[in-house]
This record gives C-alpha cells, sequence and structure tokens, in this order.
C-alpha cells in the first residue's frame, strides 16, 4: 500500500467532506498550515532532494511560536485555541 488514497466518497458526498475536509484544516495554527503546505510542495515537486534546512526553519518557526504554546495551553484548559499566525 502506497497511501495514495485514504478515502473513499460517494459523488454526491464529495462536496460535502471536502468542505468540512477544508474546515478542520483552517481550524489550525496558520504558522502550522503554512509549514506544511511548503513542505508538501518542496517533496512532491522535488526528485528526493529537497532543501532539509528550509523545512527545519519552518518546523523551528512553528515550535517556537505564540500558537504552539496557546495550542498547548487551550489542550490543557480542553478549549478550542484562538490562534493568531504568531
Amino acid at each position: 500500500q502506497n497511501g495514495l488514497v485514504n478515502k473513499v466518497i460517494p459523488q454526491g458526498e464529495l462536496k460535502g467532506f471536502v468542505q468540512e475536509y477544508a474546515s478542520s484544516i483552517v481550524e489550525n495554527a496558520p504558522l502550522s498550515v503554512r509549514a506544511s503546505k511548503y513542505i508538501v510542495n518542496a517533496v512532491g515537486d522535488s526528485q528526493g532532494q529537497w532543501d532539509k534546512g528550509a523545512i527545519q526553519k519552518f518546523i523551528d518557526a512553528c515550535s517556537n511560536s505564540d500558537d504552539y504554546n496557546e495550542g498547548r495551553r487551550a489542550f490543557i484548559e480542553k478549549r478550542v485555541p484562538n490562534f493568531r499566525g504568531k
């Protein structure tokens, strides 16, 4: 299994599924979404030769962000996080 398909949706349910899935992504920390998008594109566009330094900078920026701390606090306090992209 290559993991290329992780869900099969009947055509009539596709639009609702995509909207729900996109909404769940938007609720995440903006820095993490931006980093994920960069990393997926970098890996997908290359032949195994991606800029690991640039990827690490994105990871470090997320790990050292106010949003990271907010996410941890929100989890401990059992509340929805208020991400600000900082």
